[in-house]
């Protein structure tokens, strides 16, 4: 939950210095858009059948502890089904929430399990929204105050259309196609270069009753309903897409990264969200990397491995080409490790993929391409599901 406060610092920051008559829709006229089909008051905005609790159980991995970024797995051990000192855990994480005389949440109380409650609030004037948070870092609680707009949409946080969609977020600019939120870019300047990374959302056919809105850029729980749950639940922040969100994959300038997350749902007989399933293709651990080297012995043992994979007689890992150019062949050999028990003792169900990439730089030698050195990069990477149960 760290990196979640964080990020609230941050917005706490920005909003502070948004004024609470500002981006007001329409020139003021409080119409919302066209005054019919546009919802134009905060209940519109707002589920008709509120969530008291939800329920879930969730794993984290604790790293390696006392060597940065831990210790480089050995060159022989790159190709086996080791891990790197990482552990699991399973944590059981219970929200609950209260709401005010207009059906708004007021009240947020995230109970994580070895861990003190943590209490959200969120008062409500004419004009604006008091909302207070613990800060864990300095074991105090901070608070800010956000203006809302005619249609009764917090302001400082995005931009409006005139439909009342966020248009651009705090970090990103949205995409809306058929209702739906299909695409949040973010433009990051690194040392000169422009990097693009894309949030491209899909949805199925069912109906967002419950108005679930997710949108944040969080490094790997991008659009985690966890987090979603543990706070941004409770923010007024426009119309929500029309169906349920079904997957949703980060990208950088047009390549897919490993943060892919896909969602099945069950219903109550309404129609509103009973449980969610979310899988996601989570880091399990730190990258640990070997360097520069060339090994004759290691070499032959790995083209007897990808020559096995490729003609069927290895099962157990995978071979897959990454890229391949005349100076540069990249690949990654994918290994699955079965954890079958967390750091407790607890029964888990969980496989993280290792992946060692494997970058040949190649070089022209009398006429003939060699070998000019090897890199590897290991990572761990896992399809974590977390079921969430909500109840009315």
């Amino acid at each position: 939950m760290k990196k979640i406060l964080f990020s609230i610092a941050a917005m706490a920051m920005l909003v502070g210095c948004g004024s609470k008559d500002d981006d007001t829709p329409n020139g003021g006229d409080g119409k919302g858009g066209n005054g019919t089909t546009t919802p134009t008051t905060q209940s519109d905005y707002l589920p008709t059948k509120k969530v008291s609790t939800i329920s879930c159980n969730f794993i984290i991995v604790e790293d390696y502890k006392g060597g940065g970024m831990g210790p480089a797995p050995s060159l022989e051990s790159s190709l086996e089904p080791t891990l790197n000192g990482q552990k699991f855990v399973v944590k059981t994480l219970n929200f609950s929430y209260e709401y005010d005389e207009k059906g708004r949440i007021k009240k947020i109380t995230t109970k994580e399990e070895g861990k003190t409650d943590d209490v959200k609030t969120f008062t409500y004037g004419a004009n604006s929204v008091k909302i207070t948070f613990p800060n864990k870092d300095t074991g105090g609680v901070e608070n800010f105050e956000v203006g809302l707009n005619a249609a009764g949409n917090m302001l400082g946080l995005g931009t409006y259309d005139n439909n009342q969609r966020l248009t651009k977020g705090s970090r990103g600019d949205f995409e809306w196609t058929n209702d739906n939120l299909t695409k949040i870019s973010e433009k990051v300047n690194w040392g000169g270069k422009i990097t693009t990374f894309e949030s491209q959302l899909s949805y199925n056919n069912n109906l967002n009753k419950n108005k679930f809105l997710l949108y944040n850029f969080e490094g790997d729980i991008v659009g985690s309903y966890m987090q979603y749950f543990d706070f941004r639940i409770g923010w007024i922040q426009g119309v929500a897409p029309k169906n349920l969100l079904q997957q949703r994959v980060l990208t950088e300038d047009g390549t897919a990264l490993n943060y892919t997350y896909n969602y099945t749902y069950t219903f109550d007989t309404d129609g509103f969200v009973k449980t969610i399933n979310e899988t996601r293709n989570a880091r399990a651990g730190r990258n640990t990397g070997l360097g520069y080297f060339t090994d004759a012995d290691y070499l032959t043992k790995l083209n007897t491995l990808i020559t096995n994979i490729q003609n069927g007689t290895e099962k157990s890992k995978k071979y897959q080409l990454v890229s391949d150019k005349s100076d540069e062949k990249v690949f990654d050999i994918i290994i699955p490790i079965k954890v079958e028990k967390d750091k407790n003792g607890k029964t888990i169900d969980l496989t993280v993929n290792k992946v060692a990439r494997h970058t040949f730089k190649l070089k022209t030698k009398n006429g003939t391409q060699v070998i000019d050195n090897i890199n590897i990069d290991i990572s761990y990477n896992s399809d974590m599901t977390t079921t969430y149960q909500l109840n009315y």
